[in-house]
């Protein structure tokens, strides 16, 4: 059976140790990679790419990653549009590349989806990013248990719907 394959041996093949061989293996980083997915881009549908990569890059201090050449040289051959794509970076590598392509978008006010940014001073963030472009839609406060947790939801310069939010 496919569904077993960790846990019994196939027929004239090595043994299998089991899930917990699996569990250790990731824990210790010994993770096939090429077997796996993984985050590739966070992609934004965007009027003005380059614009709204510049924002984020500003808001999360990351990089705005320049294309190659090459990429440029075939843009330019191909009488296409420089600002069409851009991306922005983790100059540390931890966190996911976000990719901002021009192309139709749909409401943003119905995307199921979005990104949250913790901060530890939640009110000095929020007025960061209204000072790079963002505005503020409402604050909430919710308790769970003994965990309070406020959030202020913002709509970056074309509309895409984020929160900050801090715990306390």
């Amino acid at each position: 059976m496919r569904g077993t394959a960790f846990c019994e041996p196939q027929a004239g093949s090595e043994p299998k140790r089991g899930i917990e061989h699996v569990v250790q293996t990731v824990l210790r980083g010994n993770v096939d990679r090429a077997r796996m997915a993984s985050l590739g881009n966070i992609t934004f549908a965007s009027k003005d790419p380059r614009s709204l990569a510049e924002f984020w890059a500003e808001a999360l201090e990351y990089d705005l990653e320049e294309p190659p050449p090459e990429i440029i040289e075939a843009i330019e051959a191909e009488g296409g549009d420089l600002n069409a794509v851009a991306a922005a970076v983790d100059p540390t590598e931890d966190g996911p590349r976000l990719f901002f392509k021009k192309m139709p978008r749909s409401s943003p006010e119905h995307i199921p989806i979005h990104l949250d940014l913790d901060a530890e001073d939640r009110e000095e963030e929020v007025e960061r990013l209204a000072e790079l472009g963002a505005s503020v839609v409402e604050t909430k406060t919710g308790t769970t248990g003994p965990v309070t947790e406020t959030w202020t939801v913002m709509r970056d310069p074309e509309g895409n719907g984020f929160c900050v939010q801090s715990f306390h």
